[in-house]
């Protein structure tokens, strides 16, 4: 199983040829995500200047994958990384921070391991 972050999940509904390979070679259902890229999924369609399109999308694209929900040491180590994180690098650049829970918590691999997305991707939905 795949463990999707944010930039995964909007690669595919971008309709990223690389992104939508990868996932037609393997089984839909080995593909998943967390609460917090479907928290952070939500908040690019609202932060968008066309919030109806973009909301749509994100429920279709959540609609077909399962979600993780999160136990307590995951909630703590999310926050304790966040808080790292907006320390260092500062709100501008906490896009680039924030993490999902760690796959080996729901013993899943990380896409990246098979696939490395470009070095800088586009991390929003299309305004």
């Amino acid at each position: 199983m795949y463990l999707l972050d944010t930039n995964h999940c909007s690669r595919a509904m971008r309709r990223d040829p690389v992104m939508l390979q990868r996932i037609a070679e393997s089984r839909a259902s080995a593909f998943r995500t967390s609460i917090i890229t479907r928290g952070e999924l939500f908040y690019m369609a609202y932060d968008s200047d066309r919030v109806d399109e973009n909301l749509a999308l994100v429920r279709a694209f959540l609609a077909e994958i399962f979600v993780h929900r999160i136990d307590r040491e995951t909630a703590e180590i999310y926050g304790r990384i966040k808080a790292h994180a907006l320390a260092r690098y500062g709100p501008r650049e906490r896009a680039k921070a924030f993490l999902a829970p760690k796959p080996r918590l729901h013993r899943q691999r990380p896409l990246d391991r098979f696939h490395r997305p470009p070095a800088r991707p586009d991390r929003r939905l299309e305004r």
